[in-house]
């Protein structure tokens, strides 16, 4: 199921609000190519900060796949 084949095209997954790192490692798993660009954000709170990697693209996960074959993806 090697879907790093330049044949196959990117297609953008609209996914589940907040659940975009959670898919992607699944895709991942999976064995299919998958992109996720992050950004990173400093939040400041009243004593301390927090550095927190959020989704470019919210409510998207980019994947190569073959559009025949997309059941195990949906």
């Amino acid at each position: 199921m090697s879907t790093d084949d330049p044949a196959h095209p990117w297609y953008a997954l609209m996914v589940k609000s907040r659940h975009e790192k959670w898919i992607s490692a699944t895709l991942r798993g999976k064995g299919y190519a998958e992109y996720l660009p992050l950004y990173r954000k400093v939040e400041r709170y009243s004593s301390r900060t927090k550095s927190v990697y959020l989704p470019l693209f919210p409510n998207y996960v980019f994947s190569r796949f073959d559009p025949h074959d997309r059941l195990p993806i949906l």
